[in-house]
């Protein structure tokens, strides 16, 4: 895996509309990461404007203050490998634990860090991490084939196991709804959870050569892919012959590459 030195914080447009305008440009600034070889990544900029990553190989979570240049750092356990993050209501960063089998939090303020513990030893791995309206965590556990929720508020976990072997669910958002979608890694399968009784659907795509590892819905409920094994980006729709934006069964959805 090629160790990522810098992290382009900032990424601004700059339009012309004209006429005969020449093709928009764009200006692109980078800042180089003070902690060499440590795998900056999965940027989440809070609303105040500072910029938090994960070091994956250096075991941290940092921040970045575009307007000072400032780089702050917060060391954790020594084989955490923090893998992504998010940030609650309460200004806590939560981050899941690629080798530490937990999910932790960080209060910022204090630097007191967390950890909640996977219930289950199989569920080795986990790896992405979104946040939804109820400041409920949802995440994915590749190799231990497991989707997952944790509750902030009391610190609860629930284990989702998955019926299919090696689906390696990887990347996972949340449609307009709330409803967390998954991309496997594993198969050419999309997962859907309903969040009232944590029933996961898997939707096959096309291909079964496909494999995916991120995916992201839009405001109308459409589930967009990246199918990193050939190249293709893929839609599905999960209800192609009824109104838009309200909750439907998934199983009766189209996937288009």
């Amino acid at each position: 895996m090629m160790k990522i030195k810098t992290l382009t914080i900032l990424l601004a447009f700059s339009l012309f509309p004209a006429a005969d305008a020449a093709a928009d440009t764009v200006d692109i600034r980078e800042w180089l990461v003070p902690w060499k070889d440590s795998e900056p990544g999965h940027a989440f900029v809070d609303a105040g404007g500072r910029v938090w990553f994960v070091g994956r190989s250096g075991d941290y979570v940092g921040n970045f203050s575009p307007e000072s240049g400032e780089f702050n750092r917060y060391d954790l356990q020594k084989g955490t490998v923090p893998t992504s993050l998010v940030i609650d209501t309460n200004r806590n960063i939560w981050f899941t634990s690629n080798k530490g089998r937990h999910i932790g939090s960080l209060n910022p303020a204090t630097g007191q860090v967390q950890e909640f513990a996977m219930p289950d030893k199989k569920a080795k791995d986990p790896v992405s991490i979104v946040l939804d309206r109820s400041d409920s965590i949802w995440f994915t556990v590749e190799d231990g084939n497991y989707l997952g929720r944790l509750q902030t508020g009391n610190g609860q976990i629930d284990l989702i196991p998955l019926q299919t072997k090696k689906i390696r669910p990887h990347g996972i958002a949340l449609d307009a709804n709330g409803d967390p979608w998954a991309a496997a890694a594993g198969q050419n399968i999309l997962l859907h959870i309903n969040p009232g009784d944590l029933s996961v659907t898997e939707i096959r795509t096309p291909n079964k050569n496909s494999r995916f590892r991120r995916v992201a819905a839009t405001s109308d409920n459409q589930i967009w892919y990246a199918d990193f094994e050939l190249g293709n980006i893929g839609r599905y729709n999960p209800h192609p012959s009824e109104g838009i934006g309200q909750r439907r069964d998934p199983k009766h959805g189209g996937c288009s590459p």
